[in-house]
Parts: C-alpha cells; structure tokens; sequence
C-alpha cells in the first residue's frame, strides 16, 4: 500500500510539472517550508518514542522482579509496594501514549491548514499573476486535491517511523551488546583436563561490563589445591560466584 501511494504521488506530481512547471515548482516549495515548520514537531515524536522505551523497560523489569520474588513479597507483605510502583510505571506509560496521540493530532491540524494555505497561495498565483487558462486550473485542482492526502499519509507515517526508531536503536545496540559478549567457538581437541597439582589465580581482573571502571574481581591471586575441599566464604556481593566461573572456563578474564 505504502509503495502504491509513493506511484500514484510521482504520477500526480508528474503531471502537475507537465501541465504548469511554474505553478508545480511553486507549490513544492511552498510545501518544503511547510515540512520545515514541522521539524520541531517531529523531534518531539522521535522524544516521545525514547521516553516510551525507557518506561517500557522500567515496566518489564518491575514484572520480573515481582515474578520471580513473588514468594517473598507475600512473606514479608510487600505486595502493596509492588502495585504501587507498576500503578506508577503504568501511568507514566499512559501519559507518554496520550501525549503521543495529542502531539500526532495537533501535527496533522497543523499540516492540513498549512496545505490549505499553499493550495489557495497555489491558486491565487495561478489565477492573479501566470494567468493558467481555466481548464488546466481545474485540472490543477484535481491534482492538489489528490495530492494532499498522499502528502498528508507519507507525514503521519514518517511521524511514526520517527516515534519508532528509539525502539529500533535499543534493539541494534542490544544485538551489538550480545555479539561482543558472545562465547569465543570451542577448540582443541576436547580432552579432559587432569589437575595434579590444583589451580591458581595470578592477579585476575574481571567486569562484567567491559565500559564501567568498577571490576567485580580486581588483582585476586590463589591457590586452590587438587583432592581437596575448598570453601569460599564471604558477604554477598564480594565475587564469590564470578570467581568459581572463570575456574570452570565460563567466563574469561581480563
């Protein structure tokens, strides 16, 4: 349908050059001033689509956290904290799709009294100052007035193309995010390691995000002998499962 309506606007405007060159280049001018004018409009859509992801994804991780702490919100009779914080996420969604709406419709008043204007600055040119005969005025007027609402289309849905492209971003920089964190491809010839003697850390450092300054291990070194119970111990938080990765070859270090 898109690409249908994209045809039938070059023929429009093909026609419209053919029949008056003059009138043809004096609205297309005067509909990029238009289009221009709306700019700002338009970053507000684009403003409005990341504000909606970042409630999106405060939605969905206050979901999870209630799912999985379910049993221990009950225990501990935490469940009205929890509706009130996805009571104030909802709402705030609620607010960004009705300010989505408001904002779509005040564009589209906008853009359709904008064409309004350029259609009579149109016709008035035509009539008062190049003089177009009154059979191809009226033909005129039949290409404009199909003209506006393929115009009219191709705006809303660039409007929400734009309110989109926050999503589409997050989406890319995840994908990313996943490929630099992806798992190197098994080698070797998968023989199972002997440990004789044990294992041990020289200086170890290892972050889980390769951007932030904080490392979850910084400059460990042990030793860990072999036929022998090891117990790690210490408060929560202090690396205690990151460290047992690396030994096991999950995550690699730094």
């Amino acid at each position: 349908m898109g690409i249908w309506c994209s045809d039938r606007t070059v023929i429009y405007l093909t026609l419209a050059v053919r029949l008056s060159p003059g009138m043809a280049t004096l609205a297309c001018m005067c509909a990029t001033v238009l289009l221009l004018g709306l700019s700002q409009r338009h970053r507000t859509a684009s403003e409005t689509g990341g504000a909606f992801i970042q409630a999106s994804n405060r939605l969905y991780t206050a979901v999870t956290e209630h799912l999985d702490g379910m049993k221990e919100a009950k225990s501990y009779g935490a469940e009205p904290r929890h509706v009130a914080l996805f009571a104030d996420i909802t709402r705030a969604q609620r607010r960004l799709v009705l300010r989505f709406v408001r904002h779509s419709a005040d564009t589209k008043m906008c853009f359709d009294i904008g064409a309004v204007v350029v259609v009579s600055l149109v016709l008035y040119s035509a009539v008062a100052i190049v003089q177009v005969p009154m059979a191809e005025l009226l033909l005129l007027l039949v290409l404009c007035a199909r003209l506006l609402p393929q115009c009219s289309a191709m705006q809303q849905g660039y409007q929400q193309v734009l309110h989109m492209l926050p999503a589409f971003a997050a989406v890319m920089a995840m994908q990313a995010r996943c490929a630099a964190a992806a798992e190197p491809t098994p080698g070797g010839t998968g023989k199972a390691i002997r440990v004789e003697r044990g294992m041990q850390f020289q200086e170890v450092v290892f972050r889980y995000d390769t951007v932030a300054h904080t490392a979850t291990i910084r400059g460990l070194s042990c030793s860990i002998p072999a036929r022998r119970t090891t117990a790690i111990v210490g408060p929560s938080g202090a690396g205690k499962s990151t460290m047992a990765d690396p030994l096991m070859g999950l995550l690699v270090p730094e």
